[in-house]
Protein backbone atom coordinates (compact mmCIF):
# COMPACT_ATOMS: atom_id res chain seq x y z
CA UNK A 1 0.00 0.00 0.00
CA UNK A 2 2.78 2.35 0.94
CA UNK A 3 3.87 1.99 -3.10
CA UNK A 4 1.16 2.86 -4.36
CA UNK A 5 0.88 5.74 -2.31
CA UNK A 6 4.40 6.87 -3.18
CA UNK A 7 3.21 6.47 -6.97
CA UNK A 8 0.27 9.04 -5.79
CA UNK A 9 2.81 11.26 -4.70
CA UNK A 10 4.91 10.91 -7.78
CA UNK A 11 2.11 12.18 -10.09
CA UNK A 12 1.61 14.97 -8.50
CA UNK A 13 5.29 15.94 -9.01
CA UNK A 14 5.86 14.14 -12.30
CA UNK A 15 5.86 16.85 -15.31
CA UNK A 16 3.22 15.10 -17.58
CA UNK A 17 -0.01 13.88 -16.58
CA UNK A 18 -1.53 10.70 -17.85
CA UNK A 19 -5.15 10.32 -18.66
CA UNK A 20 -7.82 11.56 -16.84
CA UNK A 21 -7.44 10.18 -13.25
CA UNK A 22 -5.00 10.88 -10.99
CA UNK A 23 -4.54 7.13 -10.74
CA UNK A 24 -5.68 3.43 -11.45
CA UNK A 25 -6.80 1.96 -8.16
CA UNK A 26 -5.76 -2.25 -7.67
CA UNK A 27 -8.24 -4.48 -8.35
CA UNK A 28 -10.55 -5.54 -5.83
CA UNK A 29 -9.12 -9.13 -5.17
CA UNK A 30 -6.06 -7.01 -4.22
CA UNK A 31 -7.58 -4.51 -1.96
CA UNK A 32 -6.88 -5.31 1.72
CA UNK A 33 -8.60 -2.88 3.84
CA UNK A 34 -6.64 -1.23 6.67
CA UNK A 35 -7.35 -0.39 9.94
CA UNK A 36 -5.38 2.66 11.02
CA UNK A 37 -3.61 5.28 8.75
CA UNK A 38 -0.13 4.39 7.71
CA UNK A 39 2.33 6.92 7.75
CA UNK A 40 5.34 7.61 5.78
CA UNK A 41 7.59 9.88 3.79
CA UNK A 42 7.95 11.05 0.51
CA UNK A 43 10.02 13.75 -1.29
CA UNK A 44 11.51 14.54 2.13
CA UNK A 45 7.12 14.91 3.21
CA UNK A 46 5.60 13.78 6.07
CA UNK A 47 2.10 11.82 5.17
CA UNK A 48 -0.94 8.99 5.98
CA UNK A 49 -2.20 6.86 4.08
CA UNK A 50 -5.71 6.46 5.02
CA UNK A 51 -6.69 5.25 1.85
CA UNK A 52 -8.73 1.99 1.61
CA UNK A 53 -10.50 2.22 5.11
CA UNK A 54 -14.27 2.82 4.60
CA UNK A 55 -13.85 5.89 6.31
CA UNK A 56 -17.16 8.33 6.17
CA UNK A 57 -15.05 11.40 7.69
CA UNK A 58 -12.11 12.92 7.91
CA UNK A 59 -9.94 11.51 11.01
CA UNK A 60 -8.91 14.15 13.71
CA UNK A 61 -6.32 12.15 15.44
CA UNK A 62 -3.24 12.29 13.09
CA UNK A 63 -0.16 14.51 13.40
CA UNK A 64 -1.31 17.79 12.50
CA UNK A 65 2.11 18.71 10.70
CA UNK A 66 1.21 15.81 7.47
CA UNK A 67 1.91 17.29 4.18
CA UNK A 68 0.43 14.62 1.99
CA UNK A 69 -3.29 13.19 2.94
CA UNK A 70 -4.31 10.07 1.15
CA UNK A 71 -8.39 9.79 2.15
CA UNK A 72 -8.46 7.84 -1.92
CA UNK A 73 -11.06 5.43 -1.92
CA UNK A 74 -13.47 5.75 0.68
CA UNK A 75 -16.81 6.61 2.28
CA UNK A 76 -16.58 9.98 2.37
CA UNK A 77 -20.07 12.09 1.77
CA UNK A 78 -19.02 14.91 2.57
CA UNK A 79 -16.08 17.87 3.72
CA UNK A 80 -17.10 20.71 6.23
CA UNK A 81 -14.79 23.58 7.59
CA UNK A 82 -13.82 21.64 10.31
CA UNK A 83 -12.31 18.47 7.79
CA UNK A 84 -8.97 20.21 7.17
CA UNK A 85 -8.89 22.88 10.62
CA UNK A 86 -5.76 20.76 12.56
CA UNK A 87 -4.29 20.09 8.98
CA UNK A 88 -3.41 23.49 7.86
CA UNK A 89 0.44 22.28 6.30
CA UNK A 90 -1.12 19.99 3.76
CA UNK A 91 0.07 20.26 0.73
CA UNK A 92 -0.52 17.26 -1.57
CA UNK A 93 -4.66 15.99 -0.56
CA UNK A 94 -5.93 13.01 -2.30
CA UNK A 95 -9.89 12.55 -2.14
CA UNK A 96 -10.35 10.81 -5.41
CA UNK A 97 -13.38 7.91 -5.52
CA UNK A 98 -14.99 8.63 -2.69
CA UNK A 99 -19.24 9.45 -2.33
CA UNK A 100 -18.33 13.59 -1.53
CA UNK A 101 -21.76 15.24 -2.72
CA UNK A 102 -20.76 18.63 -0.83
CA UNK A 103 -18.37 20.85 -0.19
CA UNK A 104 -19.03 23.79 2.21
CA UNK A 105 -17.88 26.98 1.59
CA UNK A 106 -14.30 27.83 3.81
CA UNK A 107 -13.32 23.75 3.86
CA UNK A 108 -9.91 24.75 1.50
CA UNK A 109 -9.52 28.47 2.62
CA UNK A 110 -6.91 27.91 4.72
CA UNK A 111 -4.85 25.41 3.64
CA UNK A 112 -2.68 28.33 1.83
CA UNK A 113 0.36 25.89 1.36
CA UNK A 114 -1.85 23.25 -1.20
CA UNK A 115 -0.12 22.16 -4.64
CA UNK A 116 -2.62 19.62 -5.44
CA UNK A 117 -5.91 18.18 -4.81
CA UNK A 118 -7.63 15.27 -6.33
CA UNK A 119 -11.63 15.35 -6.39
CA UNK A 120 -11.83 13.12 -9.07
CA UNK A 121 -14.53 10.00 -8.95
CA UNK A 122 -17.05 11.72 -6.98
CA UNK A 123 -20.71 12.82 -7.06
CA UNK A 124 -19.87 16.87 -7.08
CA UNK A 125 -21.94 19.17 -9.21
CA UNK A 126 -20.30 22.48 -8.29
CA UNK A 127 -16.62 23.60 -7.82
CA UNK A 128 -15.02 24.80 -5.06
CA UNK A 129 -14.23 28.59 -5.96
CA UNK A 130 -12.64 29.30 -3.17
CA UNK A 131 -9.44 26.86 -4.31
CA UNK A 132 -8.69 29.39 -7.27
CA UNK A 133 -7.68 31.69 -4.43
CA UNK A 134 -4.84 29.43 -3.02
CA UNK A 135 -1.45 30.89 -3.55
CA UNK A 136 -0.02 27.69 -4.97
CA UNK A 137 -2.40 25.34 -5.64
CA UNK A 138 -0.58 23.85 -9.03
CA UNK A 139 -2.46 20.72 -9.76
CA UNK A 140 -6.72 20.43 -9.81
CA UNK A 141 -7.75 16.96 -10.29
CA UNK A 142 -11.83 17.43 -10.78
CA UNK A 143 -12.26 14.29 -13.76
CA UNK A 144 -15.82 12.39 -13.41
CA UNK A 145 -17.68 14.41 -11.06
CA UNK A 146 -21.05 15.36 -12.77
CA UNK A 147 -20.37 19.45 -12.73
CA UNK A 148 -23.92 20.61 -13.57
CA UNK A 149 -23.80 23.80 -11.88
CA UNK A 150 -20.55 24.71 -12.58
CA UNK A 151 -21.98 27.61 -14.72
CA UNK A 152 -23.54 29.26 -12.29
CA UNK A 153 -20.19 28.69 -9.67
CA UNK A 154 -17.80 30.47 -12.44
CA UNK A 155 -20.42 33.57 -12.30
CA UNK A 156 -19.37 34.01 -8.40
CA UNK A 157 -15.62 33.36 -9.76
CA UNK A 158 -13.24 36.41 -8.84
CA UNK A 159 -11.37 36.90 -11.64
CA UNK A 160 -7.78 36.38 -12.63
CA UNK A 161 -7.30 33.85 -10.18
CA UNK A 162 -4.36 33.84 -7.92
CA UNK A 163 -3.66 30.16 -7.61
CA UNK A 164 -0.88 29.25 -10.10
CA UNK A 165 -3.21 26.59 -11.35
CA UNK A 166 -0.76 24.66 -14.37
CA UNK A 167 -2.79 21.22 -14.89
CA UNK A 168 -6.44 21.31 -14.66
CA UNK A 169 -8.22 18.00 -15.16
CA UNK A 170 -12.15 17.73 -16.17
CA UNK A 171 -12.75 14.90 -18.37
CA UNK A 172 -15.89 13.00 -17.68
CA UNK A 173 -17.57 15.92 -16.18
CA UNK A 174 -20.43 16.73 -18.22
CA UNK A 175 -19.73 19.67 -19.21
CA UNK A 176 -21.42 21.74 -22.49
CA UNK A 177 -18.56 23.99 -22.64
CA UNK A 178 -14.83 25.04 -22.07
CA UNK A 179 -15.17 26.53 -18.48
CA UNK A 180 -13.85 29.92 -18.49
CA UNK A 181 -11.73 30.64 -15.74
CA UNK A 182 -10.35 33.46 -17.14
CA UNK A 183 -6.77 34.65 -17.81
CA UNK A 184 -4.95 31.63 -16.83
CA UNK A 185 -1.12 32.64 -17.47
CA UNK A 186 0.60 29.26 -15.94
CA UNK A 187 -1.66 26.85 -17.42
CA UNK A 188 -0.17 24.43 -19.43
CA UNK A 189 -2.06 21.21 -19.90
CA UNK A 190 -5.85 21.19 -20.09
CA UNK A 191 -7.86 17.49 -20.09
CA UNK A 192 -11.64 18.17 -21.28
CA UNK A 193 -12.13 14.47 -22.86
CA UNK A 194 -15.38 12.71 -22.97
CA UNK A 195 -17.67 15.97 -22.35
CA UNK A 196 -20.08 16.98 -25.19
CA UNK A 197 -19.53 20.33 -25.51
CA UNK A 198 -22.04 22.42 -27.55
CA UNK A 199 -19.59 24.41 -29.46
CA UNK A 200 -16.08 25.13 -29.35
CA UNK A 201 -14.45 28.23 -30.79
CA UNK A 202 -10.48 28.86 -31.07
CA UNK A 203 -11.16 32.33 -28.88
CA UNK A 204 -11.90 29.88 -25.99
CA UNK A 205 -8.31 29.38 -25.89
CA UNK A 206 -7.20 32.58 -25.94
CA UNK A 207 -6.90 33.64 -22.17
CA UNK A 208 -4.92 30.33 -22.31
CA UNK A 209 -1.52 31.46 -23.51
CA UNK A 210 0.88 29.46 -22.17
CA UNK A 211 -1.29 25.70 -22.92
CA UNK A 212 1.01 23.94 -24.86
CA UNK A 213 -0.82 20.10 -24.62
CA UNK A 214 -4.88 19.54 -24.98
CA UNK A 215 -6.41 15.94 -24.73
CA UNK A 216 -10.17 16.81 -25.91
CA UNK A 217 -10.86 13.05 -27.13
CA UNK A 218 -14.12 12.23 -27.73
CA UNK A 219 -15.66 15.76 -26.61
CA UNK A 220 -17.32 17.12 -29.39
CA UNK A 221 -19.00 16.74 -33.02
CA UNK A 222 -18.20 19.91 -34.76
CA UNK A 223 -19.44 21.57 -37.48
CA UNK A 224 -16.51 21.26 -40.56
CA UNK A 225 -16.15 24.60 -40.30
CA UNK A 226 -15.37 24.84 -36.90
CA UNK A 227 -13.23 22.00 -36.77
CA UNK A 228 -11.08 23.47 -39.33
CA UNK A 229 -10.55 26.72 -37.90
CA UNK A 230 -10.19 24.95 -34.37
CA UNK A 231 -7.29 22.48 -35.84
CA UNK A 232 -5.80 25.60 -37.99
CA UNK A 233 -5.76 27.97 -34.45
CA UNK A 234 -4.23 24.90 -32.33
CA UNK A 235 -1.25 23.95 -35.15
CA UNK A 236 -0.62 28.10 -34.95
CA UNK A 237 -0.34 28.02 -31.25
CA UNK A 238 1.61 24.91 -31.28
CA UNK A 239 -0.56 23.09 -28.90
CA UNK A 240 -0.41 19.47 -28.83
CA UNK A 241 -3.65 17.61 -29.24
CA UNK A 242 -3.96 13.99 -27.80
CA UNK A 243 -5.69 13.37 -31.62
CA UNK A 244 -6.18 14.86 -34.77
CA UNK A 245 -10.03 16.05 -35.30
CA UNK A 246 -11.25 14.40 -37.98
CA UNK A 247 -12.90 17.06 -39.56
CA UNK A 248 -15.87 16.04 -42.45
CA UNK A 249 -15.98 17.76 -45.57
CA UNK A 250 -18.68 19.66 -46.96
CA UNK A 251 -18.38 20.62 -50.37
CA UNK A 252 -20.82 23.39 -50.89
CA UNK A 253 -18.75 25.02 -47.49
CA UNK A 254 -15.42 24.83 -48.81
CA UNK A 255 -15.04 28.32 -50.15
CA UNK A 256 -16.93 29.66 -46.44
CA UNK A 257 -14.94 27.10 -44.59
CA UNK A 258 -11.25 28.70 -46.22
CA UNK A 259 -12.27 32.03 -45.24
CA UNK A 260 -13.17 30.26 -41.27
CA UNK A 261 -9.80 29.01 -41.64
CA UNK A 262 -8.23 32.31 -41.58
CA UNK A 263 -10.71 33.47 -38.71
CA UNK A 264 -8.08 32.26 -36.13
CA UNK A 265 -7.13 35.49 -34.22
CA UNK A 266 -7.16 35.90 -30.35
CA UNK A 267 -9.15 37.84 -28.56
CA UNK A 268 -7.58 40.44 -26.34
CA UNK A 269 -7.33 38.32 -23.47
CA UNK A 270 -4.11 36.33 -25.36
CA UNK A 271 -2.39 39.44 -25.12
CA UNK A 272 -3.43 40.19 -21.43
CA UNK A 273 -2.48 36.49 -20.52
CA UNK A 274 1.05 37.23 -22.15
CA UNK A 275 1.58 40.84 -20.19
CA UNK A 276 0.68 38.51 -17.03
CA UNK A 277 3.27 36.05 -17.84
CA UNK A 278 6.08 38.94 -18.79
CA UNK A 279 5.24 40.72 -15.48
CA UNK A 280 5.82 36.99 -14.00
CA UNK A 281 8.83 36.87 -15.66
CA UNK A 282 10.45 40.32 -14.18
CA UNK A 283 9.04 40.26 -10.75
CA UNK A 284 10.97 36.38 -10.85
CA UNK A 285 14.18 38.11 -12.38
CA UNK A 286 13.56 41.29 -9.48
CA UNK A 287 13.50 38.66 -6.96
CA UNK A 288 16.60 37.33 -7.79
CA UNK A 289 18.55 39.80 -8.04
CA UNK A 290 17.50 41.75 -4.71
CA UNK A 291 18.83 37.38 -3.96
CA UNK A 292 22.10 38.12 -5.67
CA UNK A 293 22.41 41.70 -3.82
CA UNK A 294 21.43 40.44 -0.39
CA UNK A 295 23.64 37.40 -0.99
CA UNK A 296 26.34 39.61 -2.13
CA UNK A 297 26.07 41.88 0.92
CA UNK A 298 25.94 38.65 3.02
CA UNK A 299 29.07 37.76 1.63
CA UNK A 300 30.72 41.14 1.78
CA UNK A 301 30.02 41.66 5.30
CA UNK A 302 31.43 38.34 5.97
CA UNK A 303 34.25 39.06 4.89
CA UNK A 304 34.40 42.26 6.07
CA UNK A 305 34.05 41.31 9.38
CA UNK A 306 36.72 38.32 8.93
CA UNK A 307 39.60 40.78 7.60
CA UNK A 308 38.34 43.21 10.90
CA UNK A 309 38.80 39.79 12.96
CA UNK A 310 42.08 39.15 11.29
CA UNK A 311 43.57 42.69 11.40
CA UNK A 312 42.20 42.62 15.33
CA UNK A 313 44.26 39.30 15.83
CA UNK A 314 47.47 40.64 14.56
CA UNK A 315 46.88 43.84 16.52
CA UNK A 316 46.86 41.75 19.77
CA UNK A 317 49.79 39.34 19.18
CA UNK A 318 51.76 42.88 18.27
CA UNK A 319 50.70 44.12 21.85
CA UNK A 320 51.43 40.70 23.19
CA UNK A 321 54.75 40.93 21.51
CA UNK A 322 55.04 44.10 23.03
CA UNK A 323 54.58 43.60 26.13
CA UNK A 324 56.98 40.49 26.44
CA UNK A 325 59.53 42.65 24.66
CA UNK A 326 58.83 45.72 27.02
CA UNK A 327 58.54 42.94 30.40
CA UNK A 328 62.25 41.59 29.08
CA UNK A 329 63.90 44.91 28.77
CA UNK A 330 62.44 45.87 32.54
CA UNK A 331 63.62 42.59 33.65
CA UNK A 332 67.22 43.48 31.58
CA UNK A 333 67.39 47.34 33.29
CA UNK A 334 66.52 45.83 36.31
CA UNK A 335 69.38 43.08 36.70
CA UNK A 336 71.68 45.34 35.36
CA UNK A 337 71.07 48.39 38.07
CA UNK A 338 71.09 45.41 40.57
CA UNK A 339 74.76 44.61 38.95
CA UNK A 340 75.89 48.46 39.40
CA UNK A 341 74.67 48.51 42.76
CA UNK A 342 76.66 45.56 43.92
CA UNK A 343 80.19 46.77 42.31
CA UNK A 344 79.74 49.83 43.76
CA UNK A 345 78.72 48.64 47.20
CA UNK A 346 82.22 46.29 46.98
CA UNK A 347 83.83 48.89 45.59
CA UNK A 348 83.46 50.86 48.80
Amino acid sequence: MITIWFALVSLAYAPVFIGANASIPPTEKSIIRKTVCEPGNAYRMFGYDCSYMDLTEVPQNLKSSVKIFDLSINRIKELTKKSFTRYSDIKLLYLFENRIKTIEKGTFAHLTGLEAIDLSSNSLSSISVELFKLPRLRNIYYSDNPLLKIGNDLKHLEKPITAPLQKLFMAYCDLSSIPDLGILPDLVYLNVSFNLFDEITPQQFSPLCSLNTLVIENSTHLSPCTCKSLQAYLDRRLIYVNHTFDCPTVHEEEVYCSESVNATADTDDFDKCLTRVQEKKRDEQAKETWMLIVIGLGVFFIVFICILYYFHRRNVKKAKLLEKQSTKLRHIHQTTNGNVEVLLSRAE
